[in-house]
């Protein structure tokens, strides 16, 4: 506890000056792991990519370690053997909202006794298919300001070095090709909106358009245009890409989405999987990349201007 913030000289919190923080609780307050799920559980938020925290005891709160939502996410995907049930793999039920409700392993609670869950099976893309209630309000949010582009969700990669113009293309294609809702758009019908997956054979090829810009400054300007530029939901697509080229080894590649088709976990596996298409279209390893995609880990990446 501090009775003050340290603070900068523009009034904000000095980050940099705050005391290292003092251990979680006493060694009184510590219980380990007693059984098989809350040993399971402790293994998960340990992991590097959840919490990264040592020695934690089964009263140790998720969300005072530093959880968040989407880390809350990552431990039920990787609680659940079967995602399709979401089947814990110690046989529990495990939902999001739980966690929120009770936060440490110890008060997880047994639904063991519950029937299973009925698998989900995949539906025929033949027309057009309900929305979840987070499109809905994004989808009603864009009717009641038609053209806004407060729900873009824009993010530059600086790329050094020699660079395949025609692997990076054709490695965004494929992005598109393999995930439909990158082919997705939102009609309107009876006044309720609806998903239309457009099938593979009639996308156009991914286009990404190229840009020359003397400076940094003109790409920033450029760049921050870009990003305000609204989407049509009913026409798309609610993807698109610019290669800003600031020299003949220093380019920026812009992408832009709708957030009704892009979330802040989606981009981490977006930005891998990009990155595994355009080694594999340089090494023109295909077979391998194919793999190497379904396997990818999602990342945590700041700055991507999602939700």
């Amino acid at each position: 506890m501090l009775d003050l913030f340290p603070l900068t000289v523009n009034g904000k919190v000095d980050r940099k000056a705050l005391p290292e923080a003092e251990a979680r609780g006493d060694a009184d307050s510590y219980q380990a792991p007693r059984t098989a799920v809350e040993s399971l559980l402790g293994e998960i938020w340990a992991q590097a990519e959840v919490l990264g925290v040592e020695n934690l005891g089964v009263h140790d709160n998720f969300f005072e370690l530093g959880g968040h939502s989407l880390l809350a996410t990552r431990v039920m995907s990787r609680a659940c053997g079967r995602p399709s049930t979401s089947r814990c793999r110690c046989g529990v039920r495990s939902r999001r909202r739980r966690l929120r409700r009770w936060p440490s392993a110890s008060n997880r609670r047994s639904t063991a006794t519950r029937a299973p869950a009925d698998p989900i099976a995949p539906v025929a893309r033949t027309g057009p298919m309900p929305v979840s209630y987070a499109q809905q309000r994004l989808w009603f949010l864009d009717r009641l300001e038609p053209g806004s582009p407060t729900y873009n969700v824009p993010f530059v990669l600086s790329l050094t070095g020699a660079l395949n113009v025609d692997a990076l293309e054709s490695s965004l294609a494929e992005l598109v090709r393999r995930h439909e809702v990158l082919r997705t758009r939102f009609v309107t019908i009876g006044d309720e909106p609806f998903q239309q997956v457009d099938p593979i054979d009639d996308v156009v090829q991914f286009s990404l358009e190229r840009v020359e810009c003397v400076s940094e400054e003109q790409a920033q300007l450029w760049a921050q245009r870009e990003a305000r530029r609204p989407f049509d939901l009913s026409t798309g697509p609610l993807f698109r890409g610019a290669l800003l080229a600031l020299g003949e080894h220093e380019h920026w590649l812009m992408l832009v989405m709708h957030h009704v088709v892009i979330d802040g976990w989606a981009v981490g596996i977006l930005l891998n999987e990009l990155t595994a298409l355009y080694r594999a279209a340089c090494n023109r390893e295909a077979d391998e990349l194919r793999a190497a995609c379904r396997c990818s880990t999602p990342t945590t990446r700041r700055g991507s201007g999602s939700g």
